[in-house]
């Protein structure tokens, strides 16, 4: 936080001893981050996460293209041996439609991550309360956190990464709340934007890829389940809210 030259002033004015002084400036500073809204701290933390995205995205974009000026730099007959198991019609369309089922199980895979811990929603509960070890997070003071379980539930079942989505989101957001969360609830609205963000960033481009080889019937199917997915994922975390 930063103070106007007037308010120093004021401070100094008072003729508090610097170690006294450093203290109150920094009580000043906490309190005013306890302050902060919810909705600014998961929006801040939203836009961390679509630079991190970006980031990787243009990183897979510089490999791709790496590996497209590697194959048209290939020996004449390096490509006659790539291109000759597609030569037949029948086994090129064949090709085709296993690219098109490929796409469809990756899409079903991030539907249901498998990175979640073993156990029910209330396992869930008690090991992510332990993973981020925040005083701001202790169902014996919050009784709310131990009849709010279910929304990790929904968190899991709407494609939410333990790793990538679930522990990231929850820790920055108590860091940064600096004050007890009272409920599970207080995370839906993060932890559904991460789910919409990571389906757009990494689903969509994936059909994108698929449609310059598959039947755009089967394509335009695939997107549609993708975006009906996301708006599932925002409508159930505003009702558990």
């Amino acid at each position: 936080m930063i103070l106007s030259a007037e308010t120093l002033q004021m401070l100094f004015d008072l003729h508090i001893p610097g170690d006294k002084l450093a203290a109150l400036l920094k009580a000043i500073d906490a309190d005013a981050e306890a302050f902060r809204a919810p909705a600014d701290i998961a929006l801040e933390l939203r836009r961390e996460q679509d630079r991190e995205r970006q980031k990787r995205l243009r990183e897979k974009k510089q490999r791709d293209a790496h590996v497209s000026q590697r194959e048209q730099t290939l020996p004449s007959h390096d490509k006659d041996a790539r291109d000759a198991p597609t030569r037949p019609r029948v086994e090129d369309n064949s090709s085709r439609i296993i690219s098109l089922e490929a796409a469809a199980d990756v899409a079903e895979t991030r539907e249901q991550p498998n990175d979640w811990p073993k156990g029910d929603a209330k396992r869930h509960a008690a090991e992510l309360v332990a993973e981020i070890a925040s005083p701001w997070l202790d169902p014996n003071k919050s009784l709310d956190l131990n009849t709010t379980t279910t929304c990790l539930a929904a968190w899991k079942r709407e494609g939410a990464s333990w790793v990538h989505d679930v522990v990231p989101i929850v820790a920055k957001l108590c860091q940064r709340n600096g004050r007890p969360v009272k409920s599970w609830k207080f995370f839906n609205d993060a932890i559904a934007q991460s789910i919409a963000d990571s389906r757009a960033a990494l689903v969509i481009p994936l059909s994108s890829r698929v449609r310059q080889t598959g039947p755009p019937s089967l394509v335009d199917r695939i997107a549609e389940e993708n975006a009906e997915a996301r708006r599932k994922a925002m409508n159930l975390m505003k009702s558990n809210g």
